[in-house]
């Protein structure tokens, strides 16, 4: 094993200037590279000392007794500056600025109400014992789980720390528990809403038509308004999207029509559609319902808001047979589950309608022949009142008791019934 120390020399105005501080340099056993420290003393003995301890604890960390620095060094670090660490490394990656407060909001407010000061006061009975104090909705106590995980698995790629603390905190049942339940509005709701919109119309109906969300819609610009060859749509940009994606919103040619009307003549293309006041607020919104005579909550407590047309979008769009994987898409959801479950108001899906779809299996009549008198499931069938005639009719006819001639008529003449069998006659 290598290890020494010395003072570290630079040429300045063509001489050789040695440092006032020591360094050391150390290989251990088994390693080829030599290492190179800093050991900012300028005294030989306390620069051996401090050489010495740097080997030591070099040696526990290669023998798994002790931690690597780097994560000896950021549990002495507290909560508030590693936090100030990964909100510079999210604005450095360009995410939105929304999503960026909100995650330093909710590790902020996780921090003072569980006690983290530093990472070693971070354990999964912590979060657990604060999040049982809560009355937040299931899905956003979720939410603050999300985010600290990131936060950890962001820590655990920089080599902050070797694990995630709440890897296994498992997650608050979601579904049925929702504090903010939503629901579609019917056809005829959403009609009586249109007219009632007055300035709002464009807004509302670009929302229904497009599933753009309150955001994405403040951002669409004229530019965005397109025509192709398969259609009319609006660029949902990658910029204003909560998937950070663009892709094209299709709408009706009819709308699209509505929506070149009200565009302003000196308009650029970089220009607002919906400028300030054009999409209504919540109580603006409430307002057109109640003019509209539509109830912002029904009977099971499930409100009617803006969003709730994106939820209407996909319903009529289920109600209509679009399947499944175009409503994902036209939803910009990455998964299936969201869109049918969440998305979907199952009351209003036309279920009754397609039980009617199944096919038919009448009652068939008891020792009838085959051929005579039951249903021809290539398209002939014996309705339930005629069958009940023809059995009361043939209850009337009184047995034969008369032999039946073999010798005569050893065989049987064969013909062919209306449904293609081969029926006896007794002659």
């Amino acid at each position: 094993m290598t290890e020494y120390v010395f003072k570290p020399s630079r040429r300045k105005n063509g001489k050789s200037v040695a440092s006032r501080l020591y360094s050391g340099r150390y290989r251990l056993p088994g390693q080829n590279k030599t290492i190179t420290v800093a050991l900012h003393v300028s005294d030989q003995q306390a620069a051996k000392a401090k050489l010495r301890e740097t080997i030591r604890d070099r040696e526990r960390e290669v023998a798994g007794i002790i931690a690597p620095k780097r994560i000896r060094d950021a549990a002495n670090k507290s909560f508030r500056d590693h936090l100030l660490d990964y909100v510079a490394d999210l604005i450095a990656r360009k995410r939105a600025g929304g999503y960026v407060a909100t995650v330093e909001v909710r590790l902020r407010k996780l921090a003072k109400e569980c006690g983290w000061r530093q990472l070693i006061d971070v354990t999964p009975a912590s979060f657990q014992t604060w999040r049982a104090k809560q009355t937040l909705a299931a899905k956003t106590v979720n939410d603050y789980l999300a985010a600290a995980c990131a936060f950890f698995r962001w820590l655990e790629k920089t080599e902050h720390i070797e694990r995630n603390p709440l890897k296994h905190v498992g997650k608050v049942e979601a579904r049925g528990n929702e504090k903010r339940k939503r629901r579609a509005f019917t056809l005829d709701e959403l009609s009586r809403v249109i007219a009632e919109s007055g300035e709002y119309r464009l807004a509302i109906l670009t929302a229904y038509y497009t599933g753009l969300r309150r955001n994405e819609l403040k951002q669409v610009e004229w530019g965005d308004i397109q025509e192709g060859a398969e259609g009319v749509f609006i660029v949902a940009r990658a910029s204003t999207t909560k998937n950070h994606k663009s892709q094209r919103q299709y709408m009706p040619s009819w709308f699209f029509a509505e929506l070149a009307k009200a565009k302003p003549q000196d308009a650029a293309g970089n220009m607002r559609v919906f400028g300030p006041g054009a999409i209504p607020s919540m109580w603006r919104f409430k307002q057109v319902l109640e003019r509209a005579g539509v109830s912002y909550k029904d009977d099971q407590g499930r409100q009617g808001d803006f969003h709730a047309l994106r939820r209407s979008f996909n319903t009529h769009l289920a109600q209509a047979a679009v399947d499944p994987q175009t409503r994902k898409e036209m939803m910009r959801q990455s998964d299936l589950r969201l869109t049918l479950d969440v998305y979907t108001d199952k009351g209003m899906l036309p279920m009754a309608a397609a039980v009617e779809k199944l096919p038919m299996f009448p009652l068939q009549l008891k020792d009838a022949h085959p051929c005579a008198h039951n249903p021809d499931f290539s398209g002939h069938s014996v309705a339930s009142a005629d069958a009940e005639k023809l059995a009361t009719e043939r209850s009337q006819i009184p047995e034969t008791k008369e032999p039946v001639h073999t010798d005569a008529h050893s065989g049987a003449i064969g013909q062919t019934c209306e449904n293609g069998c081969l029926a006896r006659t007794r002659t």
